[in-house]
């Protein structure tokens, strides 16, 4: 884990470096751009006691760095909240997740026209969750058994897709679909958001 976040800290840093350059050849020096973001995700976990139905959750709290980076693509930062709940049955283990960690991707902006101009995304997630009141019932909603809670980390490969507009000089607002896919059998999500950015 610890090498994992000391990759994505300099990969960050090089991004970092980079703008200095392009303000050191003239070109504007406010590229980079904060931002926040609120999405719905599907989420599908792999727990250890058995099978899980699939949560929907909201996902309330992501901040978001981005920068110009090198041969007209750009790297987005994300760190993020979330919490879930899955719901038991007597196959099926019921369970409230807390979420949270950080995601870095490369994307690379497709012109189609002035109004539609995607960016396309590849890059890690890294996530820690907590995993509390795992449980099974029966189909009256009485307790069959319980499970202790338990703790994980998870590295996922993620991809996006994502389109923004322009709402004044220095800001934008825009929606995107990010796919995760665990590395390591954890969790799978699926997520869809709006976002604002204002360049600084």
């Amino acid at each position: 884990m610890k090498r994992i976040l000391l990759f994505i800290f300099s990969i960050t840093s090089t991004g970092l470096i980079y703008s200095n350059v392009n303000a050191a050849l003239g070109l504007p020096e406010n590229t980079a751009r904060l931002g926040y973001s609120l999405g719905v995700a599907r989420l599908d976990i792999d727990d250890p006691a058995g099978v899980t139905a699939s949560a929907y959750a909201i996902q309330p709290l992501k901040f978001i760095y981005s920068d110009w980076w090198r041969d007209g693509n750009r790297f987005w930062f994300e760190l993020f909240y979330q919490q879930a709940n899955f719901s038991a049955e007597e196959n099926e283990v019921g369970q409230y997740v807390r979420r949270s960690g950080v995601n870095l991707l490369i994307q690379k902006n497709l012109a189609v026209n002035s109004f539609i101009r995607p960016w396309f995304g590849a890059g890690v997630g890294v996530s820690a969750a907590e995993y509390q009141k795992r449980y099974i019932a029966d189909d009256e909603g009485y307790l069959l058994e319980s499970f202790p809670d338990r703790k994980t980390g998870s590295l996922g490969i993620l991809f996006s897709v994502a389109n923004e507009w322009k709402i004044s000089r220095d800001s934008t607002i825009g929606g995107s679909f990010l796919q995760r896919i665990s590395l390591n059998n954890t969790m799978t999500e699926s997520l869809l958001s709006v976002f604002f950015l204002v360049r600084y």
